[in-house]
């Protein structure tokens, strides 16, 4: 991934591997299909951080999977775009971490990663694909959980709210500090009618 979100539950380090080879995922996929797997999820990290995406998504097409992808829209270029503008996929769930840049990298620790995120969720809209943004509210957002819905709905784009922090595949419950109290969540739901 190439965001460093605060509450990530990815123990690994994103910046280095190892990392399957496109041959390797390309067997994977042919043999998720041969099993009669139907629908199929790419994500990551973050999937456009692979050069090889347009292959793999290509192939998994090919095999005819209903494919989903899973992304925080900040490294998707026009050429993804018109990839998914002509073969579009079954979803793409965009993660929106703030509704301005302050309370957008403050989770994600990264300068400049919410005018890359807007800019990405436009190519995506503008591409036609049915897409929903999903905010994971945490501490770090509570406040401002309005915010975000209301960002979305000026943009006409749907969106879904979720208040589950996991720990770290690795067992590490460093996120669990994240969480927002079970009191809070209520307050929110009935706040925003969920």
């Amino acid at each position: 991934c190439n965001l460093r979100c605060h509450f990530c539950y990815v123990a690994l380090d994103p910046y280095r591997g190892p990392y399957l080879s496109t041959a390797e995922v390309e067997r994977i996929l042919e043999m998720l299909a041969d099993a009669g797997v139907l629908w199929l999820t790419l994500t990551g990290g973050e999937i456009f951080t692979r050069r090889d995406f347009a292959e793999i998504y290509g192939r998994a097409k090919e095999l005819g999977f209903m494919v989903t992808l899973y992304t925080n829209a900040t490294m998707v270029t026009e050429r993804h775009a018109r990839l998914l503008a002509e073969d579009p996929p079954h979803s793409v769930e965009v993660s929106i971490y703030g509704a301005d840049a302050e309370h957008y990298e403050g989770t994600t620790g990264i300068p400049g990663s919410f005018a890359r995120f807007e800019r990405g969720v436009s190519l995506l809209q503008r591409s036609g694909v049915n897409m929903v943004l999903k905010h994971p509210a945490s501490s770090l957002t509570a406040d401002h959980v309005p915010a975000v819905r209301d960002w979305c709905a000026a943009r006409g784009l749907p969106h879904k709210f979720s208040f589950e922090i996991e720990n770290r595949h690795s067992g590490g419950q460093e996120p669990s500090v994240y969480r927002i109290q079970p009191r809070q969540v209520k307050a929110l739901r009935d706040e925003l009618r969920m």
